[in-house]
């Protein structure tokens, strides 16, 4: 008698075969996922300072004077802003905010990230005018270092 077909024993193997294969699919599929999230927060917490990092420079562009009031807040005094001088960068609510003249501040960074351990260092010339400025932040505790350097 000649049989055709699968016995019994042999579909249960090929399907506990098939099983096991189509668990190393779905987590692997569920890693590539998962590693594509990290990496665009990471690509959004680079950004972040970047821009950061950019609109302090835009900031100190044609600065006549720069001064911190606290660690945590700088002042720069732009007199091609007229009105809108001076600005002030300070971090304020787990955010940083910049504020044009007596306005109100406007925040730079957002909601989905957190801003700490800002800090801004001036360092003076023998005269005594700023020659450099250098800020730290943490943007979802990734470091950041900004150093400018300002023309007299």
């Amino acid at each position: 008698m000649n049989k055709k077909g699968f016995t019994l024993l042999e579909t249960v193997i090929y399907i506990a075969l098939f099983s096991v294969l189509m668990t190393g699919v779905i987590v692997a599929v569920f890693n590539i996922f998962a590693s594509n999230d990290r990496n665009q927060i990471s690509v959004g917490i680079q950004e972040e300072g970047t821009f950061v990092a950019r609109k302090l420079s835009w900031a100190l562009t044609s600065a006549s004077a720069v001064a911190t009031t606290s660690p945590h807040t700088l002042v720069i005094t732009r007199p091609d802003l007229a009105a809108q001088s001076p600005l002030t960068l300070t971090e304020s609510a787990k955010r940083l905010t910049l504020a044009r003249g007596t306005g109100a501040g406007m925040a730079l960074t957002g909601t989905r990230f957190t801003v700490s351990s800002t800090t801004f260092l001036i360092t003076p010339a023998a005269s005594g005018i700023a020659t450099s400025v250098k800020m730290t932040y943490s943007i979802n505790g990734v470091p950041f270092i900004y150093k400018s350097y300002l023309k007299n």
